[in-house]
């Protein structure tokens, strides 16, 4: 099975030590884009395992992207992850399909479980009806 490729949509460039750099240390393949537009035509490839938008303190415009990542490709986990927190950005996060949502700082052993969660790293076993 290919190692699931995780979109980190965030406006801001990738730091040592950051959620890319976590991604990559538990066994994702990563891709970061600051840009809406790519992370839906990278959602449009159908390659993604699941997308990661981060929410800077400076805004939260890229959670507007989620309805659209949505419709290109309805199975893909959407996790939001915010610097800040406020009642209209929970608001906004549970008007699409988000599949998760978690405040900074992150906590590794949450976002593994996440992540865990919504793109093994290996397949998972069907049960027999």
């Amino acid at each position: 099975m290919p190692i699931p490729k995780v979109l980190v949509f965030s406006r801001k460039a990738p730091e040592e030590g950051g959620i890319s750099s976590i991604l990559s240390q538990e066994g994702y393949q990563t891709e970061w884009t600051d840009s809406g537009p790519t992370a839906i035509c990278e959602a449009l490839s159908g390659a993604l395992g699941a997308c990661i938008i981060v929410v800077s303190r400076n805004g939260d415009r890229e959670v507007d992207y989620s309805p659209c990542l949505n419709r290109v490709d309805p199975k893909l986990p959407i996790i939001v992850i915010s610097e800040h927190d406020s009642v209209e950005l929970q608001r906004r996060i549970r008007r699409h399909r988000v599949y998760y949502y978690l405040l900074m700082p992150i906590n590794r052993e949450e976002i593994r479980a996440v992540l865990r969660s919504a793109a093994p790293l290996t397949p998972r076993r069907r049960k027999r009806s």
